[in-house]
């Protein structure tokens, strides 16, 4: 997604690439519910460890 207006979609700048990132996750069903996350992030890699590992991380920051 364009996230900063500029007419082009560059995912090595911080606003397209989190706009991307934010758009392709609530496509995939995030929501505020924990388990609406977690479908999101399974879809994106079909990996229990993987969602763990990045439930694990988040919780660290």
């Amino acid at each position: 997604m364009d996230g900063n207006a500029y007419g082009i979609i560059d995912l090595y700048t911080m606003y397209d690439a989190t706009h991307s990132i934010a758009n392709y996750l609530k496509s995939n069903g995030w929501s505020k519910k924990k388990d609406g996350q977690k479908k999101a992030v399974h879809h994106y890699n079909n990996s229990d460890a993987y969602v763990h590992a990045v439930f694990t991380l988040a919780g660290k920051l």
